[in-house]
């Protein structure tokens, strides 16, 4: 009996600490633009960004003390942002509200939308779901690489994804 209530304890515990969900970041696109697309894809399909400068970041992944960084620019769009490292794409916020034009991202999961409803959330990602449903938070999370420490952060506002913002820490 012992054995059953601690199994059963264990359980519990596991399924209150469930991790994210995994969206393959490698698998992303939009409009045809992937994690491995340069400046010059970026620029062919979506024109000259509104705003462009060097991202600079001071920690995380992504600052230029890290081994083989040498560039990061921030290109800033109307409605999404995408950070090019050594001129190779990082998305890193995307807000649908804000789009020119509407567009998904596509992944082999599940394409994200404006569109995507809660019940496609859950289907694709179940633990995150479940998490983000006891959660009460407006924020409903994946991880993008199963050994990642940063996150992809599903903002939902009255059902609907508000935004995508790929999160890192520093």
């Amino acid at each position: 009996m012992k054995i059953l209530i601690l199994l059963l304890s264990f359980l519990i515990v596991i399924s209150t600490f469930a991790q994210p969900d995994v969206l393959e970041y490698r698998t992303i696109s939009i409009k045809g633009i992937t994690y491995q697309s340069s400046s010059a894809d970026l620029i062919s399909v979506f024109g000259k960004p509104v705003e462009r400068y060097d991202a600079n970041y001071e920690c995380g992944g992504y600052e230029k003390s890290q081994p083989g960084i040498e560039t990061t620019e921030l290109y800033k769009y109307p409605g999404f942002e995408v950070l090019l490292v050594n001129d190779t794409v990082t998305f890193e916020l995307i807000s649908f509200a804000d789009l020119a034009e509407q567009f998904a991202v596509k992944s082999k999961q599940i394409d994200l939308s404006s569109n995507t409803t809660i019940e496609e959330l859950k289907i694709a990602f179940p633990n995150s779901y479940e998490t983000w449903r006891k959660s009460n938070s407006s924020v409903f999370r994946l991880w993008p690489c199963s050994y990642c420490d940063a996150e992809i952060q599903l903002t939902i506002i009255e059902g609907r994804i508000e935004t995508i913002e790929f999160w890192s820490p520093c």
